[in-house]
């Protein structure tokens, strides 16, 4: 029994992550990375505008631009159209694969009634569908391509905002890991691409560093940059040669790969919100159970699942299997373990030649092994 359970435990310990099924990770990795510049429009830097231009052609990369349709200061903002010089600009830039465009609110004004930081949060469903709608079919015919990614303003939404979305024809969403509406049946959550944001320039090695660490084999991450970070002073300030410099660091690295949402989303029809849901579950419920994962199980979770990262679909399934192997083979070496107890009390008492029978005491006599002798209460209390 004891060589058994010495078994048992040697295979947990040593052979756990080559013999069963769950438990190996995958090597190859392809890092999926998408540089997403939100407000380009009417009333961002032309200059900012140029500069993106000029640094995507020059390192031959691609970033996804979240595009304000129409400009909140103007009267009819519908009937103005944005500036002819950006229009060009973004229309060569997806002309020449170096740009992907995706729909950043409508003005990105302040027109929630629940929250100042929300353009569409509250707002009926027939709102919400119109000016999705409007300016989706504005910023197709500006850029000359297909629209079907929307990045809400300040990430605020609701689940009449994915409704409209759905309507006006928008199938993928940008938001925040935590910012999520709730409301939408199973199927309808399939039915959405969901890509969020993670981090932002200053932090996007760290985060590749960490989607590299997970073994997860096509991690996706994605960092958010504005135009007034070109602007501000300090230390969080992009400069041309910066950003070209940024590009050349990620094009170095052979398991990186700059690319788009529309790309990820053809790849990995697997990245949708129920997937997303699923993931911060899993998460919420691995932090809670940190420490018996990685003390009994071997299975760290804040590294194979990591924050700023949309693990695939098929590594968190991974993650899932490899928990509940280790946790079967746990609980059998449990069993194992009070069976060998069990076993080993028994004897002790087999040993002594002492059984209970309701309120009887017995002991083997000494000259046979069959015969039981009745032996009083009394005299067992006393030790005989």
């Amino acid at each position: 029994m004891l060589r058994y359970i010495k078994v048992v435990i040697i295979v947990f310990i040593f052979g756990g992550e080559t013999v069963f099924p769950g438990c190996v990770f995958a090597a190859a990795q392809t890092i999926r990375v998408v540089l997403r510049c939100d407000d380009y429009g009417d009333l961002s830097s032309s200059r900012t505008a140029a500069l993106l231009d000029r640094v995507v052609r020059e390192c031959e990369a691609c970033m996804t631009l979240g595009v304000i349709p129409f400009n909140k200061r103007k009267a009819s903002p519908e009937d103005d159209p944005m500036n002819p010089y950006k229009v060009a600009l973004m229309r060569d830039g997806v002309r020449d694969g170096h740009f992907e465009i995706a729909l950043h609110g409508y003005t990105h004004a302040h027109r929630s009634p629940l929250e100042y930081d929300s353009e569409f949060k509250g707002l009926p469903l027939e709102e919400q569908r119109r000016m999705l709608s409007a300016g989706r079919a504005a910023l197709e015919g500006m850029a000359g391509t297909d629209v079907r990614v929307f990045i809400p303003p300040w990430h605020s939404h609701d689940v009449n905002t994915l409704r409209a979305m759905r309507d006006a024809g928008l199938v993928g969403l940008s938001t925040e890991f935590g910012e999520l509406a709730e409301g939408l049946s199973q199927s309808e959550l399939e039915a959405f691409f969901c890509i969020p944001e993670g981090g932002d320039l200053w932090t996007i090695q760290t985060i590749i560093e960490r989607a590299r660490q997970s073994g997860d084999p096509a991690p996706v991450v994605t960092v958010l940059f504005h135009d007034y970070d070109f602007k501000q002073k300090g230390q969080k300030f992009i400069t041309e040669d910066w950003l070209r410099n940024l590009f050349q660091q990620l094009k170095a690295q052979g398991d990186v790969q700059v690319t788009t949402m529309a790309a990820i989303m053809e790849a990995s029809p697997g990245l949708t919100m129920a997937h997303l849901f699923d993931l911060n579950r899993t998460k919420q419920k691995m932090h809670k159970r940190a420490g018996f994962l990685r003390t009994f199980l071997r299975v760290d979770t804040p590294r194979l699942l990591p924050e700023g990262v949309l693990s695939s679909p098929a590594h968190l399934r991974h993650i899932k299997r490899t928990i509940a192997v280790r946790l079967w083979i746990l609980t059998v070496l449990l069993l194992l373990l009070l069976s060998g107890v069990g076993f080993l009390l028994l004897r002790k008492i087999l040993a002594l030649g002492i059984w209970k029978k309701g309120n009887l005491f017995f002991r083997k006599d000494r000259n046979s092994s069959v015969i039981l002798t009745y032996v009083k209460e009394c005299d067992y209390e006393r030790g005989w």
